[in-house]
């Protein structure tokens, strides 16, 4: 594990920064567009009433999302685990430990 620890780290803190970008530059983008058709994100509160993303929610969103693509990695990697060489878990399994801190 000692030998993935700064690669581990460096996937944590770059996968997080490019998926949350992308993720709020869509949210964000797409809500600045004056589209009326299916790609314009709508998120509603628990009344009802309609949320336009702002850049601070749209943060939010890319931040909360980010956090998921190591966990969601390993449950599809878990099936061919024996098949994956031990550095290569090893080093998911040590970028999953970052990236919720991240």
């Amino acid at each position: 594990m000692r030998k993935v620890i700064w690669s581990g780290l460096r996937m944590a803190t770059l996968g997080c920064l490019i998926t949350a970008g992308t993720v709020t530059a869509l949210i964000y983008g797409l809500s600045r567009l004056n589209l009326n058709s299916h790609l314009q994100p709508v998120f509603t509160d628990l009344t009802g009433s309609r949320i336009v993303p702002d850049l601070p929610f749209s943060l939010f969103i890319g931040a909360m999302l980010c956090s998921t693509d190591a966990t969601a990695v390993l449950a599809l990697l878990r099936p061919i685990a024996n098949k994956i060489l031990g550095r290569v878990i090893n080093l998911i399994k040590c970028e999953s430990g970052f990236i919720d801190p991240v």
